[in-house]
């Protein structure tokens, strides 16, 4: 993969994750991941959950949307990302619109083949 290539899939990731266009989300989910792609999220205070396929992960994706970015109209930014093999690091923070930190984290993403998500896994902290 180039560096124009993992750096066009690393900012889709973000806006995936970001936009309110839900046609859009839909678009860069099924471009991006697998079609047996798996989410892995545990985050604190929460039960442990494990998307599986497009449209699970397409669900939990505007789930969390809905409510932090268009309930809480919070904006994500990517901090930085690096990559090692097959195995890429989003570093990425929300902010409210005033510029406050209100969330950060990371994603490992584990890219197939094809470079398409096989499976992502979110750190939150």
């Amino acid at each position: 993969m180039t560096t124009t290539e993992l750096e066009k899939l690393v900012n889709d990731y973000i806006v995936t994750w970001s936009t309110k266009d839900s046609k859009q989300r839909q678009k860069f989910v099924e471009k991006m991941y697998s079609k047996t792609a798996e989410f892995y999220a545990e985050e604190p205070g929460d039960q442990a959950v494990n998307h599986k396929g497009v449209e699970a992960i397409f669900g939990n994706i505007s789930q969390v949307n809905d409510r932090l970015v268009v309930g809480n109209k919070l904006i994500t930014e990517l901090t930085t990302y690096s990559v090692n093999h097959n195995i890429l690091k989003v570093s990425w923070q929300m902010k409210t619109p005033n510029g406050d930190l209100a969330l950060k984290g990371m994603n490992f993403l584990q890219l197939d083949k094809s470079n398409k998500i096989e499976k992502d896994y979110i750190f939150i902290g």
